[in-house]
């Protein structure tokens, strides 16, 4: 995702993403992640054309993968309401209802995905 979004930005190029597990929030973000030493640095401006989602291939990806980038997940959806926030006072990109719901649609997707004896306690949890 980064390479891309990197391409995108230095070389102009269009930009389609295609995430293949949640396991980060690349696709979503505008920066790109460069490791530099010990460290991260975040470069560039990239948002693409369209961010295609495979929930049947993102599915199949290991539990430990899933469970490992849903806060990354997580904080797109905690965006939506920065962006909403930002968008009605003029600020950022504007206010897509498209994009909107189908972020709302994936992230609650993801609640199927964890592991069957997780629901299970959950549901016992919660009676």
């Amino acid at each position: 995702m980064d390479t891309a979004k990197w391409l995108h930005w230095r070389k102009k190029l269009k930009l389609f993403q295609v995430p293949s597990l949640p396991s980060v929030n690349a696709c979503f973000t505008h920066m790109t992640a460069i490791r530099e030493g010990d460290g991260v640095r975040y470069y560039g401006d990239a948002i693409p054309e369209m961010v295609f989602v495979d929930y049947d291939l993102m599915k199949a990806a290991p539990a430990y993968l899933l469970r490992g980038g849903i806060g990354d997940v997580l904080s797109c959806h905690t965006g939506r309401w920065d962006w909403e926030y930002a968008s009605k006072r003029g600020h950022g990109p504007a206010w897509d209802d498209f994009a909107a719901s189908e972020s709302l649609r994936f992230i609650r997707s993801c609640a199927s995905w964890r592991p069957a004896s997780t629901r299970a306690r959950t549901r016992r949890s919660s009676a």
